[in-house]
């Protein structure tokens, strides 16, 4: 392996007619997916976050070639000329030369690193709505019903700010979070006291996920007075949202909106697509379409409900590929034409991704930069896994229990599993494209590390990429000047760099 990596460096085209064919396939194969639009080819550049344009014959001699075949053979089995099909193989092997990386490099992640994104806390064991999809058995996790206590909270912090030197979120959870605000503003009021006597070096940006249904004069000013930012829970118009939340949730959380923006307090919405949404004709992009007409938000996080096969608001996995990369595809185009500017958190995160060429870190945040506690004191990689056993890490009321979390065999397990060390999804064409939640993946298979979302992924990165040559080939001046700090150059007559 590493004589034929020595081999394979920086070449002119006359010296890439010199190396032997299954040297260059060698170097590309592991590099390139193929796709086909009705128009044309699109070679995928996984290493690069590159995309190439092509008519489907130059494609299609490019997969014969990949898979075998001599490159004259293969160029002569689609009429191409060989100069031609030449000049994309000198393309492609630049790009992939230039921008790769080498597959035996460690990954970035570093679990002895003293700083931790998100810290969740799990104020509320108890709900009060009873959402017919509710992984969490109506909030209480299959436990009894009971809030986080001041003692609890102040151990939390304690053993936190020791572990970490910073934290730089800290999220409020539940059940339902307002059902305990007291303890919300006893929390708020520790990490000010720390920060002004110099006990912590800055504060931590306070959020919290809620219903939306409790609404109170103390819950607004708490909000306000520590910049506290809302994820309220809907999942669409009145008639959908109460069947699946509970009858007039939808009222009660417009009449929270209204307070939120009354007094300039920053929110944002999440919710569940089901198999109801579907049944009712009301496709994902319409949702989008909601979201933006009834409140003016542009991006929505919209997963698909994590529920077992056979639950009745469960959706066939076929189906849900199909959705999800129909939303991505009018994301892009909504996002590219700015008439109606509406997108899927997936599709942003795409964007984000192709512009920036950095791949997304790792497949879930959950024991890389995310943990959390419950209300007896427990510490999981995710709060999803709240009141399972099987997840606790440690116990912020046993000595030592949570110093080293990031050691302990369960996030260790999290860190192999992961997409950056797990050598089957470092090899994966749609890896830089690539997020998922292991909690959900955990409550639809039963199964601890089985990844449910790979052929969602692909779904949605295939329709996100066909979308974007489509896009360019149309010359859409919106999308030229987003993606001009990627740049691009025209390659040849038949091949057109777009990344």
């Amino acid at each position: 392996m590493r004589i034929i990596s020595q081999k394979l460096r920086p070449l002119h085209l006359s010296g890439l007619r010199k190396l032997e064919d299954h040297l260059i396939r060698e170097k590309l194969r592991p590099d390139i997916h193929l796709l086909e639009n009705p128009d044309q080819g699109i070679i995928f550049l996984k290493d690069s976050i590159s995309v190439f344009s092509c008519p489907k014959p130059l494609m299609r001699a490019l997969d014969h070639f990949l898979h075998g075949v001599p490159r004259a053979q293969a160029a002569r089995s689609q009429n191409i000329a060989g100069p031609d099909f030449e000049v994309l193989l000198q393309a492609l092997f630049k790009k992939s030369e230039s921008k790769g990386k080498d597959d035996s490099q460690a990954p970035e992640n570093d679990p002895e690193k003293t700083i931790l994104d998100r810290l969740v806390l799990n104020v509320s064991n108890a709900c009060n709505l009873r959402c017919r999809y509710c992984y969490a058995g109506g909030g209480n996790y299959g436990r009894p019903r009971s809030l986080m206590e001041e003692k609890t909270a102040a151990r939390i912090l304690d053993q936190f700010f020791e572990l970490f030197d910073e934290i730089h979120k800290i999220q409020f959870f539940g059940g339902e979070p307002l059902l305990n605000p007291r303890l919300i503003q006893f929390v708020c009021e520790d990490i000010q006291r720390r920060l002004e006597q110099g006990e912590i070096r800055e504060r931590p940006h306070f959020s919290i996920v809620t219903n939306g249904t409790i609404l109170s004069d103390e819950i607004i000013g708490l909000f306000k007075q520590y910049g506290i930012a809302a994820t309220i829970s809907l999942d669409g118009p009145e008639p959908v949202n109460d069947y699946l939340r509970g009858e007039g949730t939808f009222r009660k959380i417009c009449r929270f909106v209204r307070a939120l923006e009354e007094n300039r307090i920053e929110y944002s919405f999440e919710g569940t697509y089901t198999a109801f949404h579907l049944k009712n004709g009301l496709p994902l992009k319409d949702l989008l379409n909601f979201y933006y007409e009834y409140f003016q938000k542009r991006d929505i996080h919209m997963p698909p409900a994590s529920l077992p096969e056979g639950h009745p608001l469960a959706l066939d996995d076929g189906v849900v590929n199909e959705i999800y990369r129909d939303a991505v595809e009018y994301s892009l185009d909504n996002i590219t034409s700015r008439q109606s500017p509406c997108s899927l958190s997936f599709a942003s995160r795409m964007m984000n991704t192709f512009i920036e060429g950095k791949p997304i870190e790792n497949y879930c945040p959950a024991g890389f930069s995310t943990l959390s506690a419950d209300v007896q004191g427990n510490v999981y990689p995710c709060f999803m896994f709240t009141g399972n056993e099987d997840f606790i890490v440690g116990n912020v009321f046993e000595e030592n229990e949570v110093r080293g979390t990031r050691k302990k065999p369960m996030v260790q397990k999290i860190f192999l599993s992961d997409k950056a060390r797990n050598p089957q999804c470092r090899k994966c064409w749609a890896s830089p494209f690539c997020s998922g939640c292991i909690g959900a993946d955990y409550y639809k298979t039963g199964e601890r590390f089985e990844k449910t979302s790979c052929d969602l992924t692909k779904a949605m990165a295939e329709g996100f990429l066909a979308k974007v040559v489509n896009l360019m080939d149309k010359k859409s001046n919106e999308f030229s000047q987003i993606t001009t700090e990627k740049g691009g150059e025209s390659l040849s007559d038949q091949a057109s760099e777009i990344s």
